[in-house]
C-alpha cells in the first residue's frame, strides 16, 4: 500500500512539473537576437495582419505544390501548372516584425504564428549558437503559453530538440496538453519513437517485447481517442498517404502494417513484375539471404549507395545471397536507361511504380528502404542506410547458412 501511494504521489509530482509553465526567460538567456528586438512604439496589430497575410500566401503555395505533386504521381502532366505557380516573395522586415510581435505579447495565437515566421528565418551576422539560444527561448514560450492550441503543431517541429532529447520533448507535450489535436499527435510521435527502435537487429527478445508493448500502448490510445484527428507536420507520412487529409487512425494502421514487415516478421511470398513485365516471385528465393532494395533513379541517396551494393554483390558471388531491387520509378525504361548510361546493377530488378500497392502493404515510406531477409523469409534488419553494421549482419547470415 505504501509503495502504491509513493508511486501515485511521485507520478503526480512529475506530471505537475511537466504541465506547469517553465517561465519565459529574460533577454540575456534568449541571446543577442532576442535582446536586440525593440518593441518601443511598435504597432503590433499592423504587424500581425502582415504576418497572417504572408503565412496564408506561403500555405496556399505549399498546398497547391503538394496537389500538383500528387497529381504528377498519378501520371498527369502538370508541368505547365508547376511553371505557372509563383513562389511568394519575401516581405521586407517580416522576420523582425514577427520577433517583436512575440516579444511584445508572447501569450496569444498571433504570437504563435509569429514564432513560425521567426523560426523559418535566418538572422545574418549572428553565430549559430545565437540562433540556438533564440530557439530555446521560443521553446520556453511555446510550453508556457501554447500547449492547448492546435496551431502548436505547426511550430513544434521547428523547435523540437535533437533526436536524443525528442522523446522527453514529446512526453512533456503529451503529459501537459489537453488539446486532442496536440495530445493525439504527441502520442503518435511517442509511438513512432518506440516502433522505430524495433528495427534494431541487436535487441534481445525481452527488450523487443517491452519496446513493442510501449509503442502499441500509444497506438491503442490513438485508436480509442484520437483516430479522427488530422496528422500534424511533425509526423512523417509515406508518399501514398495524403498529408492534407490523413488521420491519426490511418497513420496507426500504416505503422501496424510496417510492424508486420519489420524485424522478426516473415515476409509473404509476393508476385511482382520485373523490368520486362515478366512475373517473378519472392518465394523462389527462399533458402538464400536476401537484400531487398526499394529505390528510384531520381533518389540521390539510393544512387549514392549503388557502388556499395555492386561491391557487395561481387563479394557474395557464388554464395547463397541475392539482391532484389524494387524500382518505384514511373517507367521501367527509366531504370534500363540508368543502368545503361550510369551504372549496371546486375541483380534481380522488379518494378512497382511510384504508387505501387506493395509500398502501402509493406509500409515503405522513404527511399532507399533496405530489408535484410534470412533464408527462412524472416526480416533480420530494416533500414534506410546500408552501413558496415548492416553488411556485417548480411555476412554473418551467409556464413551461418554456408556452415
Amino acid at each position: 500500500m505504501a509503495m502504491k501511494l509513493w508511486l501515485a504521489v511521485s507520478t503526480a509530482i512529475v506530471l505537475a512539473f511537466l504541465a506547469a509553465p517553465q517561465g519565459v526567460r529574460g533577454d540575456e538567456a534568449g541571446g543577442q537576437i532576442w535582446a536586440q528586438a525593440s518593441t518601443a512604439g511598435f504597432d503590433r496589430a499592423a504587424a500581425v495582419e502582415k504576418i497572417e497575410a504572408a503565412l496564408k500566401e506561403q500555405d496556399d503555395f505549399r498546398d497547391e505544390s503538394y496537389r500538383l505533386w500528387k497529381r504528377g504521381l498519378k501520371g498527369e502532366d502538370v508541368k505547365a501548372e508547376r511553371e505557372a505557380l509563383k513562389r511568394p516573395e519575401d516581405v521586407p522586415g517580416l522576420k523582425d516584425d514577427a520577433l517583436r510581435v512575440v516579444k511584445a505579447d508572447p501569450t496569444d495565437e498571433a504570437a504563435l504564428k509569429a514564432m513560425r515566421v521567426v523560426l523559418m528565418s535566418q538572422y545574418e551576422g549572428f553565430a549559430p549558437e545565437e540562433h540556438g539560444k533564440l530557439r530555446a527561448q521560443l521553446r520556453q514560450i511555446l510550453f508556457a503559453h501554447h500547449l492547448q492550441r492546435s496551431y502548436f503543431l505547426q511550430v513544434a517541429p521547428m523547435v523540437q530538440p535533437e533526436p536524443a532529447e525528442a522523446l522527453e520533448f514529446w512526453q512533456r507535450v503529451y503529459a501537459a496538453s489537453t488539446n486532442p489535436d496536440v495530445r493525439g499527435n504527441a502520442a503518435g510521435m511517442l509511438m513512432e519513437h518506440y516502433f522505430t527502435q524495433l528495427n534494431d537487429a541487436s535487441l534481445s527478445d525481452p527488450v523487443r517485447k517491452e519496446i513493442r508493448g510501449k509503442g502499441m500502448g500509444y497506438a491503442q490510445e490513438i485508436k480509442d481517442k484520437y483516430a479522427g484527428v488530422r496528422v500534424g507536420p511533425a509526423l512523417r507520412l509515406p508518399r501514398y498517404m495524403d498529408s492534407q487529409s490523413a488521420t491519426l487512425g490511418e497513420f496507426v494502421r500504416n505503422r501496424e502494417t510496417i510492424l508486420a514487415h519489420s524485424v522478426g516478421e516473415r515476409l509473404p511470398s509476393i508476385k511482382v513484375a520485373d523490368l520486362n513485365g515478366a512475373i517473378d516471385e519472392l518465394g523462389k528465393y527462399r533458402g538464400k539471404v536476401l537484400l531487398v532494395d526499394f529505390w528510384a533513379t531520381w533518389c540521390g541517396p539510393c544512387k549514392a549507395g549503388h557502388p556499395d551494393l555492386v561491391a557487395l554483390d561481387k563479394e557474395m558471388d557464388g554464395r547463397p545471397f541475392q539482391i532484389i531491387g524494387i524500382s518505384v520509378d514511373d517507367k521501367p525504361a527509366d531504370v534500363v536507361k540508368y543502368m545503361k548510361e550510369k551504372l549496371d546493377l546486375p541483380w534481380v530488378q522488379w518494378h512497382i511504380g511510384p504508387t505501387g500497392k506493395l509500398l502501402e502493404e509493406w509500409g515503405v515510406q522513404g527511399f532507399p528502404t533496405y530489408l535484410v531477409v534470412g533464408p527462412d523469409g524472416i526480416v533480420r534488419e530494416r533500414t534506410n542506410h546500408l552501413d558496415e553494421e548492416s553488411k556485417a549482419v548480411i555476412r554473418k547470415l551467409v556464413q551461418q547458412l554456408e556452415g
